[in-house]
């Protein structure tokens, strides 16, 4: 048991990899930025600049192309979202590269916090860490899988169709350029480097769960064995081991919120973007989107949303073990301050009153063991630790991200799809408004 609960505790092995392969993290703290890891992450930004400047010039070569004052919401969503997207891209390996060390950091801090307070106690829930390290891990290695292979497939299926047929021009930089080009650019350029953005969301979600189940949860678990009623009292030990546990934990929280607070909501807030765009998507005519791009886009999705989850499935269980810990502590305030209050009512002494409340222990929460009041203790541990003091990080633009903030995401999410749907109609009406009164016009000069 020892040694699966050690293996719970080391640091995310492929994401870690995977990313010390790109250039995004380094080996080690103690290591130095050599010139390849330079090399590898100047081809990562060298091709999604090449992508996105290749995005622009492209998308503003389609706007000029439209009649004038024929350009409808519609055109100004798809013709930006995609350089929108790489945009979003660079933002975000800029800030990994930015806070790369610190993340390794704050990893080696967590991982040998859980190697020094492995507890008996927490023998029956070892396998915790493990599971929410291996489900994200499986999750965002299976959708950088898919995205990959759907997109390097159907790529190449388009290139080839390209050749076939010759294939329309492209304008890129005063010059025209094969289709069959452009998508080989957009494949290497923009397909081969997007993903690697859920490999830095898996990776901070690890970091999260691990302080979830780790120094996080500590204070909870300490209070949890008298309250559930493993053991009978509760002593003054108990308290100032749970104390320093949750000062520890808060010190944690702050820190992550300090160093990793940004990059944080530059996640959520870009898969979010992203989302509402991909969305909007399956609006548009098949003379538009192909079944390729359709299958791109569903791909696409089930990248954002595997980055959001493994982002915000930290942060909600950091705030369920806050919500936790805080109705604990009420639990053992309420037991403590009803026992001493029977002491001096009934006139018997606290060792007497002691004797007797073994029999009301389950209704009660706890009893006192000794002589000490913790009443004052527990009472100056609820307010100082607890409270607007949390364990949950508090992310810029969203506070601390909840179920609620989930929902909201998402009610956004639907707000735009039906927003889109109306632009669809009212587009769709200013067509056949147009058609019929150019078929009108004609028979009247016919006449």
């Amino acid at each position: 048991m020892e040694k699966v609960t050690r293996l719970a505790a080391t640091k995310p092995i492929v994401l870690s990899h995977c990313l010390t392969f790109v250039g995004l993290l380094p080996n080690s703290l103690a290591e130095t930025t050599n010139w390849r890891q330079i090399a590898k992450i100047s081809l990562l930004f060298i091709l999604s600049f090449i992508a996105l400047a290749f995005e622009i010039m492209a998308k503003i070569a389609k706007l000029i192309e439209l009649p004038n004052g024929d350009v409808q919401v519609f055109d100004v969503v798809q013709y930006s979202q995609y350089w929108v997207k790489t945009v979003v891209v660079i933002m975000i390996f800029v800030l990994v590269v930015r806070k790369s060390r610190t993340m390794l950091r704050l990893m080696e801090q967590l991982d040998s916090f859980m190697d020094e307070h492995s507890e008996q106690g927490k023998s029956d829930r070892w396998w915790w860490p493990l599971s929410n390290q291996t489900t994200i891990t499986a999750s965002v290695t299976v959708a950088f899988s898919l995205y990959v292979l759907t997109m390097t497939a159907t790529r190449v299926r388009t290139v080839i169709r390209h050749y076939e047929d010759g294939g329309p021009a492209v304008p890129f930089l005063g010059w025209e350029m094969h289709k069959a080009l452009s998508e080989v650019i957009m494949l290497v350029g923009r397909n081969y480097t997007e993903p690697i953005r859920v490999m830095c969301a898996g990776y901070l979600g690890i970091l999260l769960c691990r302080f979830a189940e780790g120094l996080a949860v500590k204070c909870e678990n300490v209070f949890a064995k008298i309250a559930s009623g493993s053991r009978i009292t509760l002593t003054s030990e108990d308290v100032q081991e749970a104390w320093n546990a949750r000062e520890m934990a808060l010190t944690m929280s702050e820190l992550i919120s300090d160093n990793l607070g940004s990059l944080l909501s530059a996640i959520i807030i870009s898969d979010v973007l992203c989302l509402n765009s991909s969305f909007a998507n399956f609006l548009f005519p098949c003379t538009i989107y192909t079944v390729f791009d359709q299958i791109r886009n569903g791909v696409q999705i089930v990248v954002y949303i595997t980055s959001l989850l493994s982002i915000t499935t930290g942060l909600i269980r950091l705030h369920d073990i806050d919500d936790r810990t805080w109705n604990i502590v009420k639990k053992l305030q309420s037991g403590n301050t009803h026992c001493l209050m029977f002491a001096r009512n009934s006139g018997l002494g606290t060792g007497k009153v002691l004797q007797t409340w073994r029999s009301f222990k389950a209704a009660q929460g706890c009893e006192i063991a000794e002589e000490v009041d913790l009443v004052l203790p527990l009472y100056i541990l609820d307010s100082s630790c607890f409270g607007h003091r949390k364990v949950a990080p508090v992310i810029a633009f969203f506070g601390h991200v909840t179920r609620g903030t989930i929902i909201s995401a998402f009610g956004l999410l639907l707000t735009f799809f039906c927003f889109m749907m109306d632009q669809l109609g009212r587009s769709q009406n200013r067509g056949a408004a147009t058609a019929t009164l150019s078929l009108n016009s004609s028979q009247s000069l016919w006449d």
